[in-house]
């Protein structure tokens, strides 16, 4: 909840009390990579999402801690990584929205522009309320250290020909 109103912080800071007292949660630890990705920390995020996939590989959502995994390899440049987890995302759950802006983004910082623009248009063309205005609200900049890189995968998504709004 914290991270949510936007207090990466303050979650990051709940999360380790929580770990403190459960260090086998898994979910906790995902959570916690999540909020570490929100303050600038996603080398440290991708260790914890391993912890969390593997204190439990047959969570039902696991899809979504590999998005989260995409997100922070993204994050920290680790784009080959990125593109991986991204795409190990969207094929355990095809309709899962959340890991195309990702695996676009991506796919340009590997020079993979083609399908980059590929997975766009066919994305915009059943979710048309993808624009760069709903990726910044998504994904805000908390800090300096985030913002660089959330600002990167908007210029690329704009120049996919994601829509302002």
């Amino acid at each position: 909840l914290l991270r949510m109103r936007g207090d990466p912080e303050a979650s990051v800071a709940a999360f380790e009390r929580a770990l403190q007292l459960n260090p086998a949660a898994s979910w906790t630890h995902a959570e916690y990579a999540r909020a570490k990705i929100d303050l600038g920390r996603a080398t440290e995020a991708l260790a914890d999402l391993e912890t969390a996939m593997r204190l439990n590989p047959a969570e039902a959502a696991i899809h979504v801690w590999y998005c989260w995994a995409g997100m922070a390899a993204l994050h920290a440049g680790k784009h080959e990584d990125a593109v991986h987890w991204l795409q190990k995302a969207l094929q355990l759950r095809p309709i899962y929205p959340h890991p195309v802006p990702l695996l676009a983004a991506a796919y340009v910082e590997t020079g993979r522009e083609v399908e980059a623009r590929t997975l766009i248009a066919n994305h915009l063309a059943r979710t048309p309320a993808l624009t760069i205005h709903s990726v910044r609200r998504e994904y805000p900049a908390h800090n300096a250290l985030v913002a660089t890189p959330r600002e990167r995968m908007a210029q690329v998504l704009q120049n996919l020909g994601v829509p302002d709004s």
